[in-house]
């Protein structure tokens, strides 16, 4: 059933030409192989974030993106066919795993265009990508291109490139058969209850748009990917509180332990923009204490500027305020308006 409170069918709110009529519009999304397979057999798609059911609706273009692929390629062209509405069963892979609907918003999709289209052999020749030697900060993301849609034109030379590989769309796509439904009580004698693994850190990505997120309920205007004015570093997160300000709170994600490059962006952040507050977020460590300890010697030599301005956060509490912050979106938004 659709979304309650929320028509993504009415296209008079989606974007609109001179005359008013609506624009359709042309989306890069990064998907995994497996899920991708997934999404081939159901011509389905889905998303846990608000703000991304938001964005796409019904007639865009979905182009996608398989994480993994050798070489790195776009593998396939969709039209969103339906409004969202929501998931009620676990199709993909991490939900099997976790037994649970993590993507609740889902969409149905026609398939346009299967095949394989290099992205090293496209970038000099898509406008987005604005920085051909670093084609792959484009393809972050689940919404990828820091979620912008992309020209009409670069649609085109992508669609092209996927008939070239003359991959033929499958007329009457395989349907998965459901997931295995687990009992309550398993007959016979109790078993050994195994104990649950760690929770692996989230994605670098992951970290990224649940911090976009948090900024959007708490009420700021939160961008990622944000170059300085100078165009020097790219930020991961900003949040300001209105369009034309300066940010006030910028964020780095760090997930290889080797913090230099993200202190160095916080540090250029600071000069240029004097933030009330500059964050960096040490994803691969869950101690706060340990990741205080990796950064502590660096506040004390070459960005000593940065003491007292820098907090050093790790990704167990930005997830905990995600997931508390989640249920009570709405109401956080409405308390926040000022």
């Amino acid at each position: 059933m659709p979304i309650p409170g929320y028509l993504p069918g009415d296209k008079s709110k989606h974007s609109h030409g001179s005359k008013g009529a609506w624009t359709r519009k042309n989306w890069l999304l990064s998907i995994d192989h497996v899920n991708w397979e997934i999404l081939k057999a159901r011509n389905v798609w889905a998303t846990r974030h608000r703000t991304v059911m938001e964005r796409i609706r019904e007639g865009d273009i979905l182009i996608f993106y398989v994480k993994g692929s050798q070489p790195p390629s776009f593998m396939g062209v969709y039209e969103v066919v339906s409004r969202w509405r929501q998931a009620t069963d676990m199709i993909w892979e991490d939900e099997r795993k976790a037994q649970r609907i993590i993507y609740p918003w889902q969409i149905s999709l026609k398939p346009l265009q299967l095949g394989t289209a290099s992205v090293r052999d496209l970038a000099p020749r898509l406008a987005f990508i604005e920085r051909k030697d670093f084609w792959f900060l484009y393809l972050r993301g689940t919404l990828a291109n820091m979620r912008r849609p992309i020209s009409e034109e670069d649609y085109q030379l992508i669609l092209n490139e996927l008939k070239r590989s003359q991959v033929p769309v499958p007329p009457k796509p395989e349907r998965l058969p459901p997931p295995p439904v687990i009992p309550a009580e398993a007959p016979g004698p109790p078993e050994k209850v195994a104990v649950p693994a760690e929770i692996s850190a989230p994605s670098h990505e992951d970290v990224v748009d649940m911090l976009l997120q948090i900024g959007e309920t708490l009420g700021f205007v939160a961008k990622t990917e944000e170059y300085t004015p100078d165009r020097a570093y790219r930020c991961d997160v900003t949040w300001r509180d209105y369009e034309e300000h300066a940010p006030l709170k910028v964020f780095e994600v760090e997930v290889s332990g080797k913090v230099d490059h993200a202190l160095s962006s916080l540090a250029h952040a600071h000069d240029v923009w004097r933030p009330e507050q500059l964050y960096l977020i040490v994803s691969d460590e869950k101690s706060s204490d340990r990741a205080e300890r990796l950064v502590e010697p660096r506040l004390r030599g070459a960005f000593s500027r940065l003491r007292g301005k820098l907090k050093v956060l790790t990704w167990p509490s930005i997830k905990n305020l995600y997931d508390n912050l989640t249920p009570h979106r709405e109401l956080v938004r409405d308390l926040s308006k000022r």
